[in-house]
């Protein structure tokens, strides 16, 4: 693919533009912060326990989503007992006035 010339020349005035001096004060190397500080902590004695895994960590693990659905309905028939109904309390909606 050939680029025209205007449009090449123009990109290049646009990156010169934003360009400059790279200069490494400006940053900061926050991962290299979080291990020193991790160190520090062992170094004292004292133990050090990591975050709980991000959603990132567990991207991409299979969810059994059957078993699972398995599950919960093996637990709501552990609840409902031996007749395989479930339990609940009536609602003022589902109870009724005795007619005099």
């Amino acid at each position: 693919m050939e680029v025209p010339a205007g449009e090449l020349k123009a990109a290049e005035k646009l990156v010169e533009s934003m360009s400059r001096d790279f200069d490494p004060k400006r940053y900061r190397n926050e991962q290299a912060d979080r291990v020193r500080e991790v160190l520090e902590e062992k170094a004292k004695g004292h133990e050090v326990v990591g975050p709980p895994p991000s959603v990132e960590e567990h991207r991409g693990k299979v969810f059994n989503l059957m078993a699972a659905l398995e599950a919960s309905l093996a637990e709501a028939k552990d609840k409902a007992g031996s007749n395989g109904k479930a339990k609940h309390k009536p609602t003022a909606q589902h109870k009724r006035k005795k007619s005099a």
